[in-house]
């Protein structure tokens, strides 16, 4: 590639003319150079011409191909200002310029020696580098700025999960919140059942006890409690007697009335909560 460059800046230096040529129609030195680079004239020349080449080369060095190349686009320049096509070009560099070669190849010879273009060389040399070097920057800096574009892309949507993520730990917060109160409340009424269910065990017990002592006592008109009057009654021949009693201590917040049937030795008790 650099050999091809400074083929292109010397004809855009020594051969103007034919230099616009190329540019219009694109035809770039790999089209018709890169051969005579790769193989020293020696795969489209006749082989008296590319023995002649390899004289100049082994005495001026690859500076010769440069040299030789830049002579036999001189010779050829009036016919290749002719052509007005990138097929006509190509077709006249592979026909006409060997041509030149085999018909006057001490004279290319000659005047390719003549030529002084070792400066220009070395500065052309220098130039493509630092080219390369800018386009290396160039690349590096796209592939740089392309990655910062992902890399705020990314931040962006991190952000946005981030923001998902505070949402979300909020809403289990209450609801972690919610479940608390609930379990509080389970827990109260809880202790409320069990503070009920404490009291109708005692109230059971205390009515277990009148019973026991009711059954060992007699007579028309005995007292259950505190403020309370058990009063008999007959219910027809069998002897059926039903005693009735006022409630005198609440289950909860709610009084019970207390119902006794009696059926000669046998007593059958009924709890009856009244509003």
């Amino acid at each position: 590639q650099v050999h091809l460059y400074q083929l292109s800046r010397l004809l855009h230096d020594l051969l103007p003319r034919l230099h616009q040529l190329f540019e219009k129609f694109d035809v770039a030195p790999f089209f018709y150079a890169a051969p005579w680079f790769l193989t020293l004239f020696s795969s489209q020349f006749p082989l008296y011409f590319a023995s002649r080449t390899m004289d100049v080369i082994f005495l001026d060095g690859l500076d010769a191909v440069f040299k030789i190349s830049l002579t036999l686009l001189r010779h050829a320049e009036a016919q290749l200002l002719e052509c007005q096509s990138f097929e006509n070009i190509l077709d006249c560099m592979k026909n006409v310029l060997p041509a030149i070669g085999a018909r006057v190849p001490d004279v290319i010879v000659r005047e390719a020696m003549e030529l002084d273009i070792r400066e220009k060389l070395r500065t052309f040399e220098v130039e493509h580098s630092v080219l390369q070097d800018l386009d290396s920057s160039q690349t590096m800096g796209a592939n740089l700025e392309a990655a910062n574009i992902a890399l705020k892309a990314q931040h962006t949507d991190l952000i946005q999960q981030l923001a998902v993520a505070r949402g979300n730990a909020l809403r289990l917060q209450d609801t972690v919140n919610d479940l608390s109160a609930d379990n509080k409340r389970l827990s109260q009424q809880v202790e409320r059942h069990t503070q009920q269910t404490a009291e109708l065990r005692r109230t059971v017990e205390h009515l277990r006890r009148q019973l026991g002592s009711q059954s060992l006592g007699g007579g028309e008109e005995e007292t259950d409690g505190p403020g309370q009057v058990v009063r008999r009654k007959k219910l027809g021949r069998s002897g059926l007697r039903r005693r009735l009693s006022v409630p005198a201590f609440p289950i909860g917040n709610r009084p019970i009335m207390e119902v006794r049937q009696h059926f000669g030795t046998r007593v059958k008790t009924y709890l009856i909560f009244t509003s």
